[in-house]
């Protein structure tokens, strides 16, 4: 029997190509939102949450999420957000739903009267890549108004609006069933993916039917691999898979709650977890701290294998919308367009510094600045440190120990007494980042040994050390949680009474 061709090509509307999703709504989801909620064409923009108390949290703050700097607060308004499958974790503070979550607060909504500019573009966006077409690829228009936004390569596009302010009100609650869920929302075309490296490809493979060869990822997770195990696990057919763009997040973001500058952090964040068991709704956690200064940068878009010169232009353009709204000075990320190459190094600078820095807290019970508090520390960390630079050197010569040992430094001081995240991911009894930081470590150091003696013996250590606490944590909260559970159940009698 004859079989019959069926094209993969997604139909786009025109919303669907100018939407950007954020997967995650985190530190770094938040400064991401706030900014492209800056641009003067501010595109529509949905968050992506695991959770329907995410979606509830949002909406009792009226659809705000908030950023400080120093005495500054900056609050921005106006998302779409959307619950997904919930991401596996031993956080005992979230429960699986069998119902989605739906806000529709768009701050351009259909009736808004747009106008429309063509302005000289003096300065090229895209002047990082050699030889980039400036083209977005098919004209991209805003709520089906009737002109064309086709414009030259010396002009840029300029979108007013005056957003219809209202409050967020329980009828812009939505609740249906997952499966009808996955058929109602629409495709994805932009995506930032600011979850944590361990929960990406769950992340991902929740949403991977919404995605298609023409969406464009943005990846900056921690750690390497990342990509790899994205295609094996989540996109394995290179004909279907989306487009990457891969970076580096360097600014200093954090959420309230994550500075502490007792001695004892380590019996103190598991007693917060506990507490925190039956506060199913926090209503001022949507905000996130940072300093004035950052930076994100994007490389080229990831190669696949086999590909022609004419496929990997056409896929290039599909990322120009979402590289250009990044790249937008208005959106103040600090982006910037690199070589695969600058890409990969600081990557691994980050990776070395990271791998030393958060196991060192779990294990000394400290904040990030405390891991230089004595000379036993100190000389544990310089180990740790010189057995990374063994490893990234074999990349990049000019990644020495004294190299990264200042690197570390600026680290500390830029970090504050923030709590690492890799301390509170083991007190809440959730997987780390590890395996992809002091884990890959440890692979790379048995393969450049050639069955010689390990080159990562200290970071081996601390990937058995991690794991070990990390399973200790979540058994100790779950027998805190199943003493509270018989507690209240011995009073609901005695209530009734």
């Amino acid at each position: 029997m004859a079989q019959r061709r069926v094209s993969t090509s997604t139909k786009w509307t025109e919303e669907d190509r100018a939407r950007i999703h954020i997967l995650g709504l985190n530190a770094h989801g938040i400064l991401y939102g706030h900014s492209l909620g800056q641009l003067r064409a501010r595109p529509p923009l949905t968050y992506i949450v695991p959770s329907n108390q995410r979606v509830l949290q949002l909406a009792m703050l009226n659809g705000e999420i908030e950023v400080i700097e120093g005495d500054d607060h900056y609050i921005t308004d106006g998302f779409d957000v959307e619950a997904c499958d919930r991401l596996p974790s031993g956080s005992l503070h979230e429960y699986p739903s069998t119902n989605h979550v739906r806000i529709n607060t768009l701050t351009l909504p259909a009736k808004t009267k747009f106008d429309i500019k063509i302005e000289p573009q003096p300065n090229d966006s895209y002047a990082p890549y050699k030889g980039l077409d400036r083209s977005h690829g098919t004209s991209v228009k805003f709520n089906n108004d009737p002109s064309e936004l086709g414009y030259g390569s010396g002009q840029r596009l300029v979108v007013e609006s005056t957003p219809a302010e209202r409050k967020i009100s329980t009828a812009d609650l939505v609740l249906m069933d997952n499966e009808k869920a996955k058929e109602t929302l629409g495709p994805i075309k932009n995506l930032i993916c600011a979850v944590d490296v361990q929960s990406v490809v769950h992340a991902l493979q929740v949403n991977k039917h919404r995605l298609s060869r023409e969406s464009t990822i943005l990846l900056t997770e921690k750690g390497m691999g990342i990509m790899e195990m994205i295609n094996e696990q989540v996109f394995p057919n290179p004909k279907t898979r989306p487009t990457y763009i891969p970076g580096v997040f360097s600014h200093a973001v954090w959420q309230s709650g994550e500075v502490n500058t007792n001695s004892d952090v380590l019996s103190e964040e598991i007693e917060a977890q506990f507490s925190g068991v039956e506060e199913r709704v926090n209503q001022n956690s949507l905000a996130a701290k940072r300093w004035p200064f950052g930076s994100l940068l994007l490389g080229p878009v990831a190669a696949i294998e086999g590909e022609t010169v004419k496929e990997r232009k056409t896929r290039q353009k599909c990322a120009n919308y979402l590289l250009s709204a990044l790249l937008d000075p208005a959106a103040s990320l600090g982006a910037s367009c690199v070589s695969a190459d600058k890409l990969l190094f600081t990557r691994l600078r980050d990776l070395a510094i990271a791998s030393v820095v958060g196991p060192t807290t779990v294990r000394y019970n400290c904040n990030n600045r405390g891991i230089g508090a004595d000379e036993e520390r100190i000389a544990h960390v310089e180990s740790r440190l010189r057995e990374a630079a063994r490893i990234v050197q074999a990349y990049f010569p000019t990644l020495t120990y004294e190299y990264l040992a200042q690197g570390l430094g600026n680290y500390l001081v830029m970090s504050g007494d923030r709590v690492n995240m890799m301390f509170k991911n083991v007190v809440s009894g959730r997987k780390s980042n590890i395996e992809w930081n002091n884990g890959w470590l440890v692979k790379q150091g048995r393969i450049l040994a050639r069955g010689g003696p390990s080159l990562c013996p200290g970071h081996e250590d601390d990937l058995v050390y991690i794991q070990d606490m990390t399973t200790k944590a979540a058994l100790w909260l779950q027998e805190r949680e199943e003493e509270a559970r018989l507690t209240r159940a011995a009073q609901r009698p005695t209530e009734k009474q």
